[in-house]
Parts: C-alpha cells; sequence; structure tokens
C-alpha cells in the first residue's frame, strides 16, 4: 500500500502543479486573443529557431567534452551529444530523470566510471548557475523593480536590489564547496571517521568511488581549459537567448513595444529560472506562467500576445528535444540501452564504476 501510494503522489504532485501552472499562465487570458495571436504569428522565424536550438545543445556537448577531456582525451562529441540529447528526453518525460540518465550514458558509451560523468554534469550545473547568476544581475540592474515582481519573493518586495548580495553568497558558497573537494582532503578525512573505523572494505569502495567522482572535476584543475569552456559557455548562452529574440519577431513583438537582444535575455534569465525549479515534464506550465508573468509585467505586452509566445517558446524547445532525443534513444539501443537500463541505473552504474 505505501508503494502504491509513493507511485500515486509522484504521478498526482506533478500533475497537480501543472495544472494550477497552466491555470495560472492563462487565467484573465481571452483564448480568442491566443488564438488571433497563434494565427498571426510568422513561422518562418519559429522555423528558424530551431537549427540553432539543436546547435546550443550540440555546444553543450562539446563543453561537457572539454571537461573529460583530462580524464579522456578521446571523449566523442556525438556520444556527449547522444546522451545529452536523451537527458532532455527523459525531462520532458519524467522531471529531473535525465540529469541521472546522462552520465550513465556516456559512461557506457566511453567506458568512464560513472562517478567520473555524475561529477563533470554537477561542474556543468556550476558553471550554469554562475552564468545565471551574472546574466540575472544584469538583469536585475537594468529591471529592479519589475524582476522583483515577476519573482515574487516578499523578501525583495521593498527593495529588489536585496536580492544581488544574496545570488553573490551562493555563487561564493558553490565556489568554497568545489575548493574543499578538490585542494583538501576533508571528504576522505569524514570517511575515515565515519567508516574506516567499521569497515576497511567498504572504506576503500567508497573511496575509490570519491576519487572518481573528483575526476569529473579535473577540469578545474587544468587552468588551460579554461578559455575553451569560457568561450563555449558564452556562444552557448548566445544561442539560447537568439531565439526568444527571434520569437519576438515572430509575434512582431519587437516592432510594437520594442524588444531587443537585451529584452530576450531578461526572458531567458526568468523561463531558466523557472526551468530549474519547475517539478513539471518538461517545465510545461511553470515555463509558460514564468514567461507571461514576465512579458506582461516588465514589457507590458498584452495578456493573450503574452501567453501565445509562451506556447511557442515553450514548444520549440519541447518538440525539439523530444524529436532529436527519441532519435539517439534507439541509436542507443543498439548497445542495449533502453527505458528499462535506465530505469534500473543505479545498479548498472555500480558495476560500471566497479570494473574500471
Amino acid at each position: 500500500m505505501k508503494q502504491a501510494g509513493k507511485k500515486v503522489f509522484k504521478v498526482l504532485f506533478p500533475g497537480i502543479i501543472l495544472l494550477g501552472s497552466f491555470y495560472f499562465a492563462l487565467s484573465d487570458v481571452n483564448p480568442d486573443e491566443i488564438l488571433d495571436a497563434l494565427a498571426a504569428a510568422d513561422m518562418r522565424w519559429i522555423l528558424a529557431t530551431l537549427p540553432i536550438i539543436v546547435v546550443s545543445h550540440y555546444l553543450r556537448a562539446i563543453r561537457w567534452q572539454i571537461m573529460l577531456s583530462p580524464v579522456k582525451k578521446s571523449v566523442s562529441h556525438f556520444n556527449a551529444f547522444s546522451a545529452l540529447m536523451i537527458s532532455y528526453l527523459f525531462n520532458n518525460l519524467i522531471p529531473r530523470s535525465g540529469e541521472l540518465a546522462r552520465p550513465f550514458i556516456l559512461a557506457r558509451r566511453e567506458e568512464i566510471p560513472v562517478s567520473t560523468t555524475l561529477a563533470s554534469v554537477v561542474v556543468e550545473r556550476v558553471i550554469d548557475v554562475l552564468s545565471l547568476l551574472i546574466l540575472m544581475l544584469l538583469a536585475l540592474w537594468a529591471f529592479s523593480a519589475q524582476m522583483a515582481q515577476v519573482f515574487t519573493d516578499s523578501r525583495i518586495e521593498g527593495d529588489p536590489n536585496a536580492a544581488l548580495p544574496i545570488l553573490l553568497l551562493i555563487a561564493a558558497l558553490l565556489l568554497f564547496l568545489m575548493y574543499l573537494l578538490l585542494r583538501t582532503n576533508i571528504a576522505q578525512r569524514i570517511l575515515q571517521f565515519t567508516v574506516q573505523r567499521y569497515s576497511d572494505r567498504v572504506y576503500n569502495k567508497l573511496l575509490a568511488q570519491l576519487n572518481a567522482f573528483r575526476d569529473g572535476f579535473a577540469v578545474l584543475a587544468h587552468p588551460r581549459l579554461y578559455p575553451k569552456v569560457f568561450i563555449v559557455t558564452v556562444v552557448m548562452w548566445a544561442l539560447y537567448v537568439i531565439p526568444l529574440y527571434m520569437v519576438f519577431e515572430s509575434f512582431g513583438l519587437s516592432r510594437y513595444y520594442p524588444l531587443t537582444l537585451f529584452d530576450a535575455n531578461v526572458l531567458c534569465v526568468v523561463t531558466s529560472v523557472a526551468i530549474a525549479v519547475a517539478p513539471t515534464p518538461g517545465a510545461a506550465g511553470v515555463y509558460h506562467a514564468a514567461a507571461r508573468v514576465a512579458l506582461e509585467s516588465i514589457y507590458q505586452v498584452p495578456s493573450g500576445e503574452a501567453a501565445a509566445y509562451a506556447f511557442v517558446a515553450h514548444a520549440i524547445g519541447f518538440f525539439t528535444n523530444m524529436i532529436v532525443g527519441s532519435i539517439f534513444l534507439l541509436r542507443e539501443n543498439a548497445i542495449g540501452i533502453s527505458l528499462r537500463t535506465l530505469k534500473d541505473q543505479p545498479q548498472d552504474s555500480k558495476a560500471i564504476a566497479d570494473n574500471q
């Protein structure tokens, strides 16, 4: 009964959030206004975003390969891209599931310990958080009051700029934790104190996993790789922003309000935060609500056009990831990676790591 209750909760909770987010995103909006805006959209701009989105994902795969190069120089860009796109497919089906599937798939393809590929994903996320913080600081600097209205956190309603030191503190804490892991033996000492005194065998296994995990952070110990990671990250985020601006153009928003690439960057910040916190498949509903509120609160875009924009901008990324991810999942089936093996990945991951 408990297991059945957990399964119901796992399905019911995201469903409630999904319905609630869509209700919020569509509240007080005339459906006819949404349909009129969608009918007037220029599909040429929308279709032109598709290759840009795919290239942005490929750049993320290249950055991942660069991060793993100190561990294995010959990691394939194509294998990294395959694992990445499958992870996006899974995130669109089950929230957060792709973050575990991605390191598992690449570990199987490249014969790298799963702990190492998992750690490299952690480094990736830290870089993404730092990048997002920088973009958010720019957005808060330009639209502090409006951004406070979008992120309805009572702590920053009185003084929106109060969020700036909080964001800087988060970045500092992330860097400090990375330093502790890479430059000190504190993690090993904790294992010695808590595990070794009871079992050398378990301690040695955990230490091996810890060392494999630290290998995933090896890029941080190679400053010569920093410029490559920086350049790829900048171009990658630019390619995230450009499609959002192109959707502005498809709806004619850049002519009437007007909206620039910088404004697309602001919207990218808002929607990226929504994607990061959304408990729904593919951030559906939460993304729509955040995009609509941002367009209305900051730029006074009418609710119908704002909602239509949110649907199109989300659909472009969602269906691109579903189609490309499905193609690569078929490819991975050739080496025995399937939905079932991904479901059972903790056991398989351990086996791979033990064989290294």
